[in-house]
């Protein structure tokens, strides 16, 4: 599956038109039409755009992998913000843990600079 039926596939999933997608995301019916079809390749911000309306990672819209779940997201933030303060603490050193055992800290400030 390449990029274009991916963003297809997405879309779908969401049950969203061509043009809802394009309304929401911000990206040109017809651009939109041109990437479900392999007309053209998304710049790196109307893949951001496009992901972030799809509920989706630009890594699963490029590569197929689901690195990053929005359902699980929004659990874990649900989750964070039921307990105290003092294991926010703990989390917060373990986030940082992991993040720095798997080299990923220019990742992470890369992602943080977008948000």
């Amino acid at each position: 599956m390449n990029i274009g039926e991916r963003i297809k596939s997405a879309r779908q999933r969401k049950k969203l038109t061509q043009k809802q997608l394009s309304e929401l995301s911000g990206v040109s019916k017809a651009v939109v039409f041109k990437y479900e079809n392999n007309q053209a390749e998304p710049s790196a911000t109307n893949l951001f755009q496009i992901a972030q309306t799809l509920d989706t990672t630009t890594d699963y819209l490029i590569g197929g992998r689901e690195t990053f779940d929005k359902q699980m997201y929004d659990l874990s933030k649900m989750l964070i913000e039921q307990i105290p303060d003092e294991q926010k603490e703990a989390l917060h050193v373990l986030y940082k843990a992991l993040i720095s055992a798997n080299n990923l800290d220019k990742k992470f400030h890369q992602l943080m600079a977008i948000n």
